[in-house]
């Protein structure tokens, strides 16, 4: 069920959006009724510009998360479903990232609860670098496709990292492995671990 929306709410969210665009808005129109002048459950947001803001280098990002469409005519960008929208993390998303895709990818690998921000604006393939893994068999697993993909056998990662191929023929089935050891083979294939 989604939760109302009030005054402070929207203005939070505006403020947000302030800081990320460059262009300023010059006025909000916040729609809290239907058609037929009761209640809605999915009031729209109407931000006004002082200028067309589709030449601002973060707006095709806010337009494309808000789910907004631009209306030239009024020099807006009408927002439906308000209420479902703030009952997302986009007020501190919009606020930490200020829409800097370098930014926006770092929230997302730091906490989980922004990564479906950053998978409506790039898709799954932002993850494309970045694996989550919770155990050690999956950790083997996209360790040794990656040695797979450099086409370096065992032996070679054997040399590179100091370790025997024993221990890494033991990892790659799946057994547990030193931390230590680890960071040697990520080291070794140019790879990088992000804890979270």
């Amino acid at each position: 069920m989604t939760m109302p929306v009030d005054k402070v709410q929207i203005d939070l969210f505006v403020n947000a959006a302030q800081l990320c665009l460059q262009t300023a808005i010059k006025r909000v129109i916040w729609d809290q009724l239907n058609i037929s002048g009761h209640a809605s459950g999915s009031h729209m947001l109407q931000l006004v510009f002082d200028r067309d803001p589709r030449g601002d280098e973060h707006f095709a990002y806010f337009q494309q998360l808000t789910r907004g469409r631009w209306d030239a005519k009024r020099s807006g960008l009408m927002i439906d479903n308000i209420n479902q929208l703030l009952q997302t993390p986009i007020v501190s998303f919009l606020m930490l990232s200020r829409l800097s895709k370098e930014h926006m990818l770092h929230l997302a690998r730091l906490d989980a609860k922004y990564r479906p921000c950053v998978e409506q604006l790039f898709g799954k393939a932002w993850t494309s670098k970045t694996v989550i893994v919770e155990r050690p068999q999956e950790a083997a697993a996209v360790v040794f496709a990656h040695v797979a993909q450099q086409r370096m056998t065992i032996r070679t990662l054997a040399e590179k990292t100091g370790l025997t191929q024993v221990a890494l023929s033991k990892f790659k089935g799946g057994q547990d492995i030193r931390l230590s050891n680890v960071l040697k083979i990520l080291k070794a294939l140019g790879l990088r671990l992000w804890i979270e």
